[in-house]
């Protein structure tokens, strides 16, 4: 989000990319007329949607499903656009998908264009497993391939799930999709509720239709995402809404002209700030925070990690103390390293990833040249630390959300982009190593006010493992020992 040497604003863009991405997994491309309990799949039909943020219109998702022989295709295309401070920022997802008539996943490419080079991940399912390939630049591919479970389901599927179950008010039931975007290794689940039928306005027009939410909690103890999503008799959603924190956007169903109409994109650094109640010093060591939902919004605080740093105390379902403490880097140094291997448990820290790709030439090449093999552990991670914070040259506002891969070509990017590419250096050096999301203090000069109480905005740091712990280190905030301005989301 920032960078001390430089006066440019950071912004993360983790809460917008997977409010997106729920927008593509909440619910059917395009509704099928109700037949029979297993509709037959469309001929051909498309459905456009216009996309805010606060009111203000910032992209739309076209999507389209048709039969093609034993098989049914669906497509799907998100454009979003977003402002931070004087830059604008893109954002393109693109899926396609191949099922049997019966809804059974048979393949899908996803393409995303979140920087300067698209990522695209085409993935085949043959028996129990799936077969990923992953193209960041023309001629680098990456190949993996995981256990696919079979209750999975892609947009056919889930639309004839959604058949199965009905609309009557008090259903609950269980979804499972997948996206390697969000998890490759097993399936994304997802819990939905029908409410029952409710008048609504969609751009004017009032309907009455049926209310059912959705909840998807992100893999690896992050932050759950929910729905809101107004269907008609035959499962089209007119309006939905996806809840990502600090990120609320709405979809509405719409013609092509209005999808496509264009204005100025809504800006996304000073909006999303979170302002306390006193300034902090410089060298605090320990800061012991109160956290609150603010009483005009709905919903209950969710819970956040325990780490090395800080610990999460619950007040109740609306507020929690969490206190965060400098991690004591002396007292690490002076421990002797372990000599016994890596817990299993850690295996897959030290991977190449799609997004973290630590087995790239130019990553291995970066991390040789920052540490030697037999440095310290504690050695290794200030040595990748202090690195990158070097090598990204172009502290910009403009990147979506780069690769690691992507970082290294271009040397550009802001908090995000130092995350990701530490982290694949640190795991390239024999470090494990992962990626955190949260809030950090907003430097003086970069806040709303020119004095005042201590303003936080979204950010993105590393973790490595160093003496059976996660240690917090920050390559855009040029720390090694991390202030206790940082709290994990």
């Amino acid at each position: 989000m920032f960078h001390n040497s430089t006066n440019r604003r950071r912004s993360s863009r983790f809460p917008l990319c997977a409010a997106a991405l729920m927008l593509a997994l909440v619910r059917p491309a395009v509704a099928a007329p109700e037949t029979s309990a297993s509709p037959e799949p469309p001929a051909s039909e498309e459905a456009w949607f216009v996309v805010t943020i606060r009111g203000q219109q910032c992209g739309y998702v076209h999507e389209m499903m048709r039969r093609v022989g034993d098989e049914v295709h669906s497509e799907s295309d998100t454009q979003i656009s977003i402002r931070r401070g004087e830059a604008t920022v893109k954002m393109r997802m693109e899926r396609a998908y191949r099922e049997s008539l019966d809804g059974r996943p048979l393949a899908f490419r996803a393409v995303q264009t979140l920087g300067a080079m698209p990522q695209t991940i085409e993935g085949e399912i043959r028996g129990d497993r799936i077969f990923l390939t992953t193209t960041q630049q023309p001629g680098a591919s990456f190949r993996s391939d995981f256990a696919f479970d079979p209750g999975c389901r892609f947009s056919w599927g889930q639309l004839l799930e959604s058949r199965r179950h009905g609309l009557d008010a008090g259903v609950e039931y269980d979804v499972k999709t997948y996206d390697p975007s969000i998890k490759t290794d097993g399936p994304i689940e997802m819990r939905i509720r029908i409410h029952g039928r409710e008048r609504v306005d969609v751009l004017g027009k009032p309907q009455t239709l049926h209310r059912l939410t959705s909840s998807m909690k992100l893999p690896a103890g992050g932050m759950t995402i929910d729905s809101d999503a107004w269907v008609d008799d035959e499962y089209t959603p007119m309006i939905t809404n996806v809840d990502a924190g600090i990120m609320k956007m709405t979809m509405y169903r719409t013609t092509k002209e209005e999808a496509l109409k264009r204005g100025a994109p809504p800006e996304m650094f000073l909006e999303t700030m979170i302002t306390s109640n006193r300034d902090l010093p410089r060298d605090v060591k320990r800061v012991k925070y109160k956290l609150s939902v603010k009483p005009e919004a709905k919903g209950k605080l969710p819970d956040m990690p325990d780490t090395d740093m800080q610990t999460f105390e619950r007040i109740d379902d609306r507020s929690a103390y969490i206190t965060v403490r400098r991690t004591d880097w002396d007292a690490m140094r002076s421990t002797p390293a372990k000599a016994d291997a890596t817990p299993e448990k850690l295996a897959g820290y030290l991977k190449a990833s799609s997004v973290c790709d630590s087995d790239n030439r130019q990553i291995r090449r970066l991390a040789i040249r920052a540490c030697k093999s037999d440095d310290a552990p504690t050695t290794k991670a200030d040595k990748l630390r202090k690195s990158i914070t070097k090598y990204i040259t172009n502290k910009g506002l403009d990147v979506g959300f780069a690769t690691a891969t992507e970082v290294v070509e271009t040397r550009a990017g802001d908090c995000t982009e130092h995350g990701v590419l530490l982290a694949a250096v640190a795991r390239a050096a024999g470090l494990p190593a992962r990626g955190v999301g949260g809030l950090v203090g907003v430097p003086s000069s970069f806040r709303r006010a020119a004095s005042g109480p201590m303003e936080y905005g979204f950010h993105m740091w590393t973790q490595v493992y160093i003496h059976d712990k996660w240690v917090d280190i920050d390559a855009a905030m040029r720390q090694t020992e991390c202030d206790p301005t940082h709290i994990a989301i």
